[in-house]
């Protein structure tokens, strides 16, 4: 994040920011809708290189958020009417264990926007980062010929593979626009959207 910046300058950068990732993103032109599956490769486009649980847990954060209020019962509802009742004996059994939010299937810009630009900001120390050097090493330690790139298939195994791996489908999605028609990716150009290089979170 830029340096400088009130808290409240520094959020609404990261709003304007997010605003612009989803748009590229959209669902359907102009509907400022994602589909959730993508949140991922929307967090990564900005900059970043956060883990997989650092992920899931912006995601959990966005289900928890937006999911309804739980319903009244209406016995309940009756009795808060009517006031307070005497106080019951306690349950005999535990009460069942409340289900976890269930991600929605597409996520709003106005509804999410805020939460990415604070998950941000709260985690911007701990959000891996590389820079574009480290990047480039270790992509030409891939190509000992210098050719410049590297085959899709084979980078695909790579980031599969790792400790912290992505997922198919994030594989998919980042693969899709960095490979060129032939099936290879350029490296350099590659590792320079990857890397931070100092770009505010």
């Amino acid at each position: 994040m830029s340096s400088g910046l009130t808290k409240a300058e520094q959020l609404a950068e990261s709003k304007t920011r997010v605003r612009e990732a989803f748009i590229i993103f959209e669902h359907k032109e102009g509907s400022k809708l994602v589909d959730a599956k993508e949140l991922p490769t929307i967090v990564r486009s900005l900059g970043i290189n956060p883990t997989t649980a650092q992920v899931q847990a912006l995601q959990q954060r966005i289900a928890a958020a937006l999911a309804p209020p739980p319903a009244t019962p209406p016995a309940a509802a009756a009795a808060a009417a009517n006031g307070p009742a005497p106080e019951a004996a306690p349950p005999a059994t535990p009460p069942a264990a409340v289900a976890a939010a269930s991600p929605p299937a597409f996520l709003a810009l106005e509804q999410c926007k805020g939460l990415i630009a604070a998950w941000l900001l709260e985690s911007k120390d701990a959000l891996q980062r590389d820079d574009y050097h480290t990047l480039l090493r270790a992509f030409k330690a891939l190509d000992p010929d210098n050719t410049g790139y590297i085959e899709a298939d084979t980078l695909e195994q790579l980031l599969g593979s790792c400790e912290d791996a992505l997922s198919p489908e994030e594989l998919n999605n980042m693969l899709s626009v960095s490979a060129d028609d032939q099936g290879r990716v350029l490296y350099q150009e590659f590792a320079l959207r990857l890397a931070t290089d100092g770009r505010p979170i």
